[in-house]
């Protein structure tokens, strides 16, 4: 909601005329669907699956607006450690982010077995559903066009500047860090190793 104003100047909407809503996470996607509300601002990987469960066809049904695509420069998911871990224990740093690479790779090349994975330590969840929640998660916000030529987890500099002055505007904050005091590319693994592709 934040990102709004700025995504409403770069696509020419009148910021004025949006009334927002504000209601518990579970009943978003009911109140889109019975018309209580025009659009939902949501965490697509979890709308998606949610509105599977609702019986509607998210990719027909349902027209979405990623905010990434629409002229906000954000990144999403990453891995956040503190300034003194990353100053003490550096190899500690590096151990995760070399951990959470393979767990990708090996998610990625054998979707069936990361989720009889997650089956194991969750029961309960529906495998067919959460298997499909993923392959939706790799295709459109893992795995995107820049994330193919840069490697997973890198980001492209110009483009963090820009969502840095992005979230500088929108916060209002006093400072704008620059790019290095935000990412650290050293703790990557080889660009070869995060070269993904889902088959």
């Amino acid at each position: 909601m934040k990102m709004f104003p700025a995504l409403a100047e770069i696509n020419h909407i009148d910021a004025g005329k949006v009334r927002w809503s504000h209601m518990a996470p579970n009943l978003q996607e009911q109140m889109l669907l019975k018309g209580d509300v025009d659009a939902s601002a949501v965490f697509s990987v979890t709308s998606y699956m949610n509105l599977v469960g609702l019986g509607v066809d998210p990719d027909k049904d349902i027209r979405w607006f990623d905010f990434s695509r629409e002229g906000i420069a954000l990144y999403g998911n990453g891995v956040l450690v503190s300034p003194a871990l990353l100053k003490d224990k550096p190899q500690a740093v590096a151990g995760l982010v070399r951990a959470i690479h393979k767990g990708m790779r090996d998610a990625v090349a054998d979707p069936d077995a990361a989720i009889d994975a997650l089956a194991k330590q969750e029961p309960l969840v529906d495998k067919a559903l959460e298997k499909r929640r993923m392959l939706y998660a790799l295709r459109e916000v893992i795995l995107t066009p820049e994330a193919q030529s840069l490697g997973v987890g890198d980001v492209d500099d110009a483009r963090m500047r820009k969502a840095i002055v992005q979230v500088q505007q929108a916060f209002d904050l006093k400072r704008a860090p620059q790019p290095a005091e935000v990412f650290d590319r050293r703790f990557l693994p080889p660009r070869a190793e995060r070269q993904l592709v889902l088959k």
